[in-house]
């Protein structure tokens, strides 16, 4: 009777260790995971800032050569988003910066041989020059660009990348 109360206790401990390292077995997969996702919309919202970058500082410096000074002829904040500039309609392709503000799409990125759509949402704003954290109540030489990338495919909870990039037409005219 002793013997076989002494089995069962072994037993009973030697499950208690394997449900344990199976626990942490999932939880480092989990985090790996997560870590992975993390990476891949991170990947996505700097691919995004990098091409809304590369566009024209705004509408009215489309095709100029020289580096802007002052704000003469920027386009108002009130304006922004894709058809937003004058003479521009919705089904105009993006000329300036500010012609992504708003803009929310998705996009497949491959994880593990499976397409995983990820969110993508962009949002364009005139900022102060001296506190580029803040916003500016008129038009600047300075937009801060923010590429928000949402992958849902954690259930449990999204795996949210922001990315924020202050553009001036200085700025563009080093990195283009």
């Amino acid at each position: 009777m002793q013997q076989t109360i002494l089995a069962l206790a072994a037993i009973l401990a030697f499950s208690m260790f394997a449900l344990n390292q199976h626990r942490a077995t999932a939880d480092v997969e989990h985090t790996a995971n997560v870590s992975e996702l993390e990476l891949a919309a991170t990947d996505v919202a700097r691919q995004r800032l990098l091409e809304i970058a590369g566009f024209a500082f705004d509408d009215a410096d489309v095709g100029r050569s020289g580096l802007r000074t002052d704000e003469t002829g920027l386009t108002p904040a009130a304006n922004f988003g894709l058809g937003g500039d004058a003479g521009e309609d919705a089904s105009s392709l993006p000329d300036d910066l500010d012609d992504f503000h708003g803009i929310t799409d998705s996009v497949a990125v491959n994880w593990h041989g499976t397409d995983v759509q990820v969110l993508v949402a962009s949002s364009v704003r005139y900022v102060q020059m001296d506190a580029p954290d803040r916003a500016a109540a008129s038009a600047t030489l300075a937009k801060e660009i923010t590429v928000l990338a949402v992958n849902l495919t954690n259930v449990n909870r999204p795996v949210v990348s922001r990315l924020v990039q202050v553009v001036t037409p200085a700025w563009k005219a080093i990195h283009g």
